[in-house]
This record gives C-alpha cells, structure tokens and sequence, in this order.
C-alpha cells in the first residue's frame, strides 16, 4: 500500500543566540547605510535618517531577505567612496551653474529660502540675499523683489528690511507669494511683472539650483539674467577634498530629481 507523502518540515528556527547575532548585524548595516546615504543625499528628508534604515536592517535580516540588508549596504558603501574620491562630483555639477554678463533690470528677484523660527536668515537665505544687495548696489536693479513663503514657513522681509537699512540700500522691496517651490516663484513674478510690463529681470539663487530656476522662469513666460550667489557650504569650484565632493554630489541628485519632475509636470 503507497504511503502518501509528507509535508516537507518547515527549517528550524535560528537559535536565539544567532538571531541576536543577525539582528545586530542587520542593525550595524542598516546604520552604515544610513549614515552613507545621508551623505550621498538618497535618505535626506527621513527625520532620524540613520535610525530608521538601522531598525529596517535588523529586521530584514531576521527574514530569508538578508542578502538584501548586504546588498544594499555595499552598494551605498561603493556609491559613497566613487563620489568622495573620484572626480564625478565635478563632472556632475558643471551644468547646474548658469551665470550671466549683467545689464541693467527693472528688478532683482531673490528666490526664498528657510528662515529661523525669529525670522533671522539661515546661512542660504543670507547668500542668495547678499548677491541680491551686490546688484542693487552696483546698480544693475533699482528694486528688489522677494517670494515669500507659504505658512507655517517664516518670512524673511523684515529682516531682509532690516539689513538693507543697515547699509544704506534704499530701494523700494516687492514681496510676491505665498509661494511653496520654486514653480509657484516663477508664476507669481512672472504675473507680477507683466502686471509692470517688465520683460525681464536679473534672478538671483544658488548655482546648483540655476539651471531649473532659468527653465520654469522661462517657461512661465520671463526672461531672466542669472547672477547666482556664493555657495558657502562647499566648494563648487575646487572639490579638493571628500566632503565638497559629497556636497556637491546632494546639489547634483536634489536638481537632477527636481527637473525631471518638474518636466513630468510641463513647468519646463
């Protein structure tokens, strides 16, 4: 009489002591992926980015997908070490910057950036505005005209107000907005300078951001002259060392996401 055949046994559990062992490692290269990818850019935007990818390797590696957690880490590991010590970042980030012979505009419009929860500037919203005073005061523009963001983000006139009083920059401040990106910058100046029958003004952001600021400016129906500011949190220029390298290399991947998206959308 044929016996019918039996279910093959599930495998045995890990013993304890290895489970343990596995989730410490998933934990220790879910950090490491973490901790690289903040400096490669592709985990920015995760509040505790090096907590969460450490919690998610822990228990990946408790499953039959543990491979992945190796995988995953090595590849970030590779990606961290070709962009710190290699010349991509430079390769990558000679065409964001667009800069322009100037002439005379009927204005200089300074695109926004974070403010303090006082309303003090940020190192990024000082150097676009400081570019913004470098033009009025060569003359290139005879008013300044600032976005202002959407609420809960503070406001940057009065301060900017402020400063221009402090040197002696007595020309008149437009405000457009509230605005939540750089699409909705573009629309607002732009209606707002047809409503003065401006054709065009001197724009003014960081250099890794010029390249999608000119498209959707241009696309809204302005044409600007780009006077990109100085970007104090590396070099763009030199890239001597691994740190502006992976500086660069964040610039490159948020613009290089960021126009694509925009194209999806036609805002370029």
């Amino acid at each position: 009489m044929a016996t019918e055949p039996t279910a093959p046994e599930p495998p045995p559990l890990a013993p304890p002591r290895s489970r343990v062992w596995r989730a410490g490692e998933g934990l220790l290269l879910g950090a490491l992926f973490g901790l690289a990818g903040s400096h490669l850019g592709i985990t920015q935007g995760l509040e505790h980015s090096i907590l969460i990818p450490a919690v998610l390797g822990a228990v990946v590696a408790l499953t039959r997908a543990r491979p992945a957690v190796w995988a995953a880490a090595a590849v970030v590991l590779i990606g961290f070490f070709i962009v710190g010590y290699t010349p991509l970042a430079r390769v990558l980030v000679a065409g964001l910057e667009i800069r322009d012979d100037l002439g005379s505009a009927p204005a200089v419009v300074v695109l926004s950036s974070s403010v303090h929860k006082d309303g003090s500037l940020t190192s990024h919203a000082q150097e676009r505005i400081v570019q913004g005073y470098l033009i009025l005061g060569k003359g290139y523009a005879p008013r300044l005209v600032l976005t202002r963001g959407s609420p809960p983000a503070g406001s940057w006139v009065d301060s900017v107000a402020a400063q221009m009083s402090a040197l002696g920059l007595h020309m008149p401040i437009e405000v457009v907005g509230p605005v939540r990106n750089t699409h909705d910058e573009a629309l607002a100046v732009a209606k707002f300078a047809r409503e003065k029958g401006w054709d065009h003004v001197i724009l003014v952001t960081h250099p890794w951001h010029m390249r999608r600021a000119k498209a959707v400016f241009e696309r809204a129906g302005l044409h600007v002259l780009c006077s990109p500011c100085v970007e104090g949190r590396c070099d763009l220029r030199a890239m001597d060392d691994p740190g502006d390298r992976l500086g660069a290399f964040r610039y490159w991947l948020h613009e290089a996401v960021g126009y694509r998206v925009y194209k999806w959308r036609g805002w370029v």
